[in-house]
């Protein structure tokens, strides 16, 4: 089963999908709980790391964090 994931500016209610797919979904989830969870300028070094790992999509949460400097991520199945 395929899982869609969406970050918007915490403060909002308009997600942007991003490539990341199940396996993104669950380091995100046991690095950072149940969704929707919510990401700050000091997770940027752990995303970082995420995406040197090759998981696709993390360059645009780390990307909107720079810009927003707060994101929350949404999942649906």
């Amino acid at each position: 089963m395929s899982v869609s994931m969406s970050w918007q500016p915490h403060k909002t209610k308009r997600g942007k999908y991003f490539d990341g797919g199940s396996s993104l979904h669950k380091i995100l989830e046991d690095k950072f709980g149940s969704f929707p969870i919510v990401l700050s300028e000091n997770d940027i070094e752990f995303l970082q790391g995420v995406e040197a790992c090759g998981n696709g999509g993390v360059g645009d949460l780390v990307s909107a964090l720079y810009e927003y400097g707060t994101i929350k991520i949404e999942a649906e199945w």
